[in-house]
Order: structure tokens, then C-alpha cells, then sequence
């Protein structure tokens, strides 16, 4: 949510003219379809585990991408919008597959529904910390390639889940 909140500030504050600021802006919802849409049916032929954590690394190299634009080039922003796009919409199909499978149907409202508020938490401070990191620092970079690194961390968690023989989704059909 804070790449959503701040991609035309940040774009315009490393020199991006406001048109491709706001193409970039309007690609992002728009790349995050065929991730949705292709996370979703790979999800259901694969392993849905190794799928979260293919959506987490993408993520994180268009994070970095995005925060090494300045350095880069504007040519990076490609490599941002195909990157973050298919991971932002990956993820958001991989949360509920996943607790479907780990916890089963008779957990799902309440496990999702806990997921969904931690999320939300996280969509509120994330675009706020990346304001004052700007305010602070007159930059967006530093928060861009943490934001990457936090997305790293999020890949290692997946990967340490644990199936267990007795998952409820084995119990319940």
C-alpha cells in the first residue's frame, strides 16, 4: 500500500515526468490481474507454498527495482511494474489458498479474518513510514529497499511452514 500511496511523489521526486508517473501509477492494478489470475490457477496445480514464496520474491526485486530507478534508469520501472505487478496480485490470491490449506474450512473465517487485520495494519503504517522516511531523508529509496528486504523476510517465513499429516484440509475433505 505505500508503493500505491507514494509511486507519483516518488516517481516525481526522482525526475519522472507526472504522465509516466501516472502510466506506472495505472499499470500496477492492471499487471496485478495476470498475477492474480495466473498465481491462482498455478496455486491449484503446484505447490501453493512455493507459490506464496514466488509471489514474496518478486515483490522484492520490484521493490529493489523500483528503489534503484535513480541509479538506473527509468528503464527499471519495466522491470518494476511486470516484478511488484505480478507479486502484489499473486500474493493477494496465495493468503487465502494457503490458510484454506494449512488451517482447513472450520478455522478459515477466523484465521483469514486475523491475516486480513494484521494486513490492514500494515496498509495503514506502511505508506505512513514511508512519508516520514521522505520527510526525514528527502528520499524514498532506503524505505523502498527495506520494504524489499521485509519482503525477503516474508519469503523465508512461508518457506518455514510446517504441513503436518494431520492438516485439517486432509480432515475435512
Amino acid at each position: 500500500s505505500a508503493v500505491i500511496a507514494h509511486v507519483m511523489p516518488y516517481l516525481g521526486s526522482i525526475g519522472i515526468t507526472r504522465r509516466l508517473s501516472g502510466l506506472v501509477a495505472t499499470l500496477i492494478p492492471l499487471i496485478s490481474m495476470p498475477g492474480r489470475l495466473g498465481f491462482g490457477w498455478l496455486g491449484d496445480k503446484l505447490n501453493k507454498k512455493y507459490m506464496a514464496v514466488v509471489t514474496f520474491a518478486l515483490s522484492a526485486l520490484g521493490l529493489f527495482c523500483f528503489g534503484f530507478t535513480p541509479n538506473g534508469g527509468s528503464w527499471l520501472l519495466v522491470f518494476f511494474l511486470i516484478f511488484f505487478g505480478l507479486g502484489y496480485g499473486g500474493n493477494n490470491v496465495m493468503r487465502s489458498s494457503l490458510v484454506r490449506e494449512i488451517y482447513g474450512r472450520r478455522s478459515f473465517g477466523a484465521v483469514f479474518g486475523f491475516l486480513v487485520g494484521i494486513n490492514m495494519l500494515g496498509g495503514i503504517a506502511g505508506p505512513l513510514l514511508a512519508g516520514v522516511v521522505f520527510d526525514q531523508m528527502g528520499s524514498y529509496q532506503s524505505i523502498w529497499y527495506t520494504y524489499s528486504g521485509l519482503a525477503v523476510v516474508a519469503m523465508l517465513a512461508v518457506l518455514t511452514i510446517r504441513f503436518t499429516g494431520s492438516s485439517p484440509i486432509q480432515n475435512t475433505g
